[in-house]
């Protein structure tokens, strides 16, 4: 979990964390003879202070899971 300041908009929040997820898809890594990418998926969800802990959770937990679907679409082998 990653917790952005109020400051932060979604659409900031959103475009860091692909930044992130691009630079991090130019790494090739390497494990003995094997060589390969890797990725990961976020979900973003802004939040009140009176919204419940368990209702954040499962929001961002469903945006990852769309999230997780459209970068397989994207990238095939990771």
């Amino acid at each position: 979990m990653i917790l952005f300041s109020d400051a932060v908009t979604e659409t900031e929040a959103l475009d860091k964390l692909n930044d992130f997820r691009e630079d991090i898809l130019t790494k090739k890594l390497k494990v003995q003879d094997s060589v390969f990418q890797t990725s990961f998926s976020f979900g973003v969800n802004k939040f009140q202070e009176d919204d419940s802990l368990i209702d954040i959770i499962e929001l961002a937990d469903k945006k990852m899971y769309d999230d997780k679907r459209a970068i397989k679409q994207r990238i095939t082998g990771i």
